[in-house]
């Protein structure tokens, strides 16, 4: 999708936040997530196959680790669309650039100034929370009586998610928008997937 650039009006205050702290941690945890995610998957099925009770069910390794892959870059792929059709400005805008600007002028040398136009939806509340409801939603399949991991994945995927709020990085509805696609998205895949990784 093109990238598009929305109308600020002169010192707008959503525009007109201090400086954004760079949040790295959140694409680290991309990065973690990819790398030990299957791990974590490979210590489950281990478990799976040495505790054969009625509270532990058995899923197929490699079907779920790809669609858990699958879920997350799907949730990020759906959200970098979205943040370029809408070319939402960030809340730093006029920090970086000064007031009454458009990305042709723009005073000062930045990398890449197509990116203060891309904060809707919030591109690291997405991956945590992804990565969050793959957690949940394995878990869950997993240990079906045992729901209390979930509730705190899901509380720490909110979170963490709505971390980027403080730091000036986010609007809140940038991330109330990420959180409901990556919630959703990745929801949908589970939900269409347990035939496909049941063990019968």
């Amino acid at each position: 999708f093109p990238q598009n650039e929305m109308h600020i009006p002169p010192k707008d205050p959503n525009a007109n936040f201090p400086k954004s702290t760079e949040l790295k941690f959140y694409e680290n945890v991309l990065y973690m997530y990819v790398l030990f995610f299957p791990l974590v998957l490979l210590v489950l099925k281990i478990i799976c196959i040495c505790l054969t009770t009625k509270k532990i069910r058995n899923f197929k390794y490699f079907p779920c680790v790809w669609i858990s892959l699958t879920s997350v870059f799907l949730s990020l792929s759906i959200a970098n669309c979205i943040r370029n059709m809408v070319g939402y400005p960030k809340p730093d805008t006029f920090f970086a650039c000064g007031y009454d600007f458009h990305i042709g002028k723009c005073q000062k040398k930045l990398t890449n100034k197509f990116t203060l136009f891309i904060s809707y939806p919030s591109f690291e509340s997405v991956i945590i929370m992804s990565i969050a409801m793959n957690l949940v939603s394995i878990f869950q399949f997993v240990f079906p009586l045992f729901n209390i991991p979930c509730i705190v994945f899901l509380f720490l995927g909110i979170y963490f998610g709505t971390n980027t709020i403080k730091h000036f990085n986010s609007h809140p509805e940038d991330v109330s928008a990420a959180l409901f696609v990556g919630f959703l998205v990745t929801n949908f895949i589970w939900n269409n997937a347990k035939n496909r990784i049941s063990v019968k």
